[in-house]
């Protein structure tokens, strides 16, 4: 499911930018790796749990309860490598400018927008601009080994990660059986 919320995003971009070519990508920022000339980084870096979806009760299937989906936040790193020259920085801040533009107008997803498996789990997806501390952000630039640069930090809300075993059937009777203990 992790994987359909970022094709999801790039998808978004893409679509509200039809005049620019694909200029986002999914990408590692570790160290070593090699970000495209003139492309938008889209670097997943974390996945948390939303705690608000943690005590959900057991789910029956008809057969079986199993445990509900977990459902966890997606946090992303975008930012902007251009190529140098005298107005690099202008480029940079226009693309940004065009990030913020796209999720701000469509800060919700819904499912008819989103590929199956993800449309049948999810209602929606909820994006929101997430501002780290200066310190949080320096961590961040610093765990990936790239020195800091402008940058965008956008928070996906509600994405299931399904659980990969079923539980028992439902209990259907109840019997308590009374008798000599053979310990004494």
């Amino acid at each position: 499911m992790i994987r359909e919320v970022t094709e999801t995003l790039l998808r978004t971009i893409h679509r509200e930018t039809p005049n620019l070519e694909p200029w986002a990508t999914a990408v590692s920022l570790h160290d070593g790796v090699n970000i495209p000339a003139n492309q938008l980084a889209v670097f997943l870096y974390r996945i948390g749990e939303q705690t608000h979806s943690r005590n959900r009760p057991m789910e029956f299937d008809g057969e079986r309860y199993m445990r509900p989906p977990m459902m966890v936040q997606l946090h992303y790193l975008m930012a902007w490598f251009g190529t140098e020259g005298p107005e690099a920085h202008l480029d940079e801040q226009a693309r940004l400018d065009r990030l913020i533009q796209i999720f701000h107008s469509h800060p919700i997803i819904p499912a008819s927008d989103l590929p199956s498996p993800l449309s049948d789990q999810v209602e929606r997806l909820a994006i929101r601009m997430w501002s780290p501390t200066d310190e949080e952000r320096n961590e961040i630039w610093t765990g990936v080994s790239r020195p800091m640069r402008l940058s965008l930090f956008y928070q996906v809300e509600a994405v299931p990660i399904v659980p990969t075993t079923r539980g028992g059937p439902p209990i259907t009777e109840q019997r308590i059986n009374y008798g000599e203990w053979a310990g004494s």
